[in-house]
């Protein structure tokens, strides 16, 4: 049984085959619209009564304990960074851990309607690349912010560039980067196929992983799950914190934020590592502000 907001269902498959014929449309549109259509009253009426769709993906459920085996592989840490928050308030900031000391550049693939982020970093002396094939500029300039008119995928066309093919064209011989990464879902195929050696060269990555609730289906844990091992072997989470544009899902006592965002900090930057044990962090902040909030569930750091 999957409840989302007091909803509970046992035959979704109507509704999940709605969500993805919806979801393959949304997939075609450019970034800047897609994050306008997570402010307007659609996606509202769509969140309610389709995305409960995204996890039914397939009739073969995960069994629980794998699911509750994941949250302790992703359980967050605290290093001796403390946190701070890059950005402006709401949507755009993020927590990151305050290792900054030697950081001269930061990705930031896919842009919206503001660049908090990689402005706050300019004042910090950070160069941000930034590449986005919907638009023609950024909506703000700084003389350390340059800007891509592509896509970043898994291939190399003329509008899409890989990640791999990004950093060797910017700074192929430099490292201890910062990725910031929110791109509506295609960050699962691009951390998959990025190679180690570049991955290994980001310091802290901060990226907002769509359709996590996509765990609950057999099909798409064995799909989420490598791509987290593969980060986690090499990167330790130091924070984690739900999108409040999308509801939580409960599947049989188990409750999933779809839309979260996870800060991690390469693991040869750590010396003491211990769990992390409260959230709410104070600097975090509903990412939209007019929406009811989201905390994390407790699963995923107790």
């Amino acid at each position: 049984m999957v409840k989302i907001l007091g909803i509970k269902s046992n035959n979704l498959r109507s509704s999940g085959l709605m969500f993805h014929l919806i979801l393959k449309i949304y997939n075609t549109l450019p970034l800047k619209l897609k994050k306008s259509i997570k402010k307007s009253v659609f996606f509202s009426f769509f969140r309610e009564f389709f995305l409960k769709g995204i996890g039914n993906e397939s009739k073969v459920k995960t069994e629980a304990f794998k699911i509750r085996a994941f949250f302790k592989l992703i359980r967050p840490i605290q290093s001796q960074f403390p946190l701070i928050r890059i950005g402006g308030r709401n949507d755009g900031g993020y927590l990151i851990p305050d290792d900054l000391a030697g950081v001269e550049y930061s990705f930031s693939p896919g842009v919206g309607n503001q660049i908090s982020f990689d402005l706050d970093l300019a004042q910090r002396g950070i160069q941000s690349f930034l590449a986005d094939g919907s638009i023609d500029q950024p909506p703000a300039n700084h003389h350390l912010i340059s800007f891509d008119k592509v896509y970043i995928g898994i291939k190399n066309t003329g509008k899409i560039k890989t990640l791999d093919n990004w950093i060797k064209d910017k700074i192929p011989n430099k490292k201890d980067f910062i990725l910031q990464m929110d791109i509506e879902g295609a960050e699962y195929e691009i951390i998959r196929n990025l190679r180690i050696a570049n991955l290994t060269k980001f310091r802290i990555m901060v990226i907002e992983f769509h359709g996590l609730d996509r765990l609950i289906s057999k099909r798409g844990f064995n799909f989420i799950n490598p791509i987290f091992k593969k980060i986690l072997k090499y990167f330790d989470v130091v924070h984690i914190h739900p999108n409040n544009f999308v509801p939580l899902v409960e599947v049989n006592g188990i409750k999933i934020p779809p839309v979260t965002e996870f800060t991690f900090l390469r693991k040869d930057r750590v010396r003491n590592r211990q769990f992390a044990k409260k959230f709410p962090h104070p600097l975090d902040q509903k990412n939209d502000p007019e929406r009811r909030n989201i905390l994390l569930p407790e699963l995923f750091y107790k």
